[in-house]
């Protein structure tokens, strides 16, 4: 009985570490592969512009820019310590990791509403009718990024909730400023959509494959993201309610 009950025990050790092995390397190819797709898309527009002979761009982009790949950079480092089993290091990162989420959704507003005024529209080739239509844009992607950081960090004690919500705060919520950056994507919005979606089913499609079971918390902050993809944001910004709002912010 005693053997049977180790043989038991080692088959279902075998099994979590199995699991384990997997999700480091599930979680760590999708860190890299999101902040990849999200600095490429800013590539044209950022990292090529503020390096040539293309007019200065204004300090609060540069500071913008800074705060989200410093958070871009860290998830990543994050997620490889969790897989190399440095969680002593990981879990003071993750104190630095609060302090700059809450940096980069307060810089992210504030961008977006000086952004505004300054009478940005979007991405060339999609450009808003107006900067008040197209403010619900980044402020969607913040809001969003906010509420998957916030309970992501409140639930640190639960892994494998935990390291989801963080993920969905990246597929979920940077991404889309990103992914229509991407060479060619702003003339084919319908392709934005996909990539996306490809993004954030990702994780799901992983978890009923390798364990046979789904996470609700990542299945409602994906559904909740989805949801507010651009033709939901596009008819939530036309309504007179959010350019009274918008132009409240503004002005």
């Amino acid at each position: 009985m005693q053997s049977a009950a180790s043989a038991v025990q080692a088959r279902t050790d075998n099994t979590v570490l199995g699991h384990s092995h997997a999700d480091h390397r599930f979680f760590s190819a999708m860190a890299i592969a999101a902040s990849i797709a999200i600095l490429a898309g800013f590539s044209r527009s950022y990292f090529i512009k503020a390096f040539t002979l293309a007019p200065p761009l204004p300090l609060f982009v540069h500071v913008h820019a800074a705060l989200f790949a410093s958070w871009l950079l860290l998830f990543v480092t994050q997620t490889l310590l969790a897989a190399r089993k440095r969680l002593t290091l990981h879990r003071r990162l993750g104190v630095a990791g609060a302090i700059l989420a809450v940096l980069l959704v307060v810089g992210g507003v504030a961008t977006a509403i000086v952004a505004a005024r300054a009478g940005y529209r979007g991405v060339p080739g999609q450009e808003a009718r107006d900067p008040q239509i197209f403010l619900i844009v980044p402020l969607r992607d913040i809001t969003l990024f906010a509420i998957f950081a916030a309970a992501g960090l409140g639930l640190r004690r639960k892994p494998q909730i935990h390291k989801r919500l963080m993920l969905l705060a990246v597929t979920g919520a940077l991404m889309p400023a990103g992914v229509s950056r991407l060479p060619g994507m702003s003339h084919f919005p319908p392709l934005i959509g996909i990539t996306l979606l490809l993004f954030l089913l990702a994780c799901p499609v992983y978890d009923f494959v390798r364990q046979r079971r789904l996470y609700a918390s990542y299945l409602s902050g994906a559904l909740l993201s989805a949801l507010l993809f651009a033709p939901m944001t596009e008819r939530l910004a036309s309504s007179p309610t959010w350019v009274r709002f918008a132009d409240w912010l503004i002005r």
